[in-house]
């Protein structure tokens, strides 16, 4: 998704960013739970989960109201 999001014609900087941050978020839940606990981890990983959607939503609406 991170990805995909950079190569869009009309991109924009909120929806990179809020990709990224979905990506850290899911490598935190990943790295807790297969290689090592990580302390607040809940924590960190709503935070950066909500964050993350909140970046996509925005770009998305951002992305829609810009004239063609």
């Amino acid at each position: 998704m991170a990805i995909s999001t950079t190569f869009y014609q009309n991109f924009n900087y909120f929806a990179i960013i809020g990709a990224i941050l979905f990506l850290i978020s899911d490598t935190i839940i990943a790295w807790n739970k297969f290689i090592k606990p990580i302390p607040f981890a809940h924590l960190y990983i709503m935070i950066l989960y909500y964050l993350g959607q909140w970046g996509i939503g925005f770009g998305s609406c951002k992305i829609n109201k810009e004239p063609s």
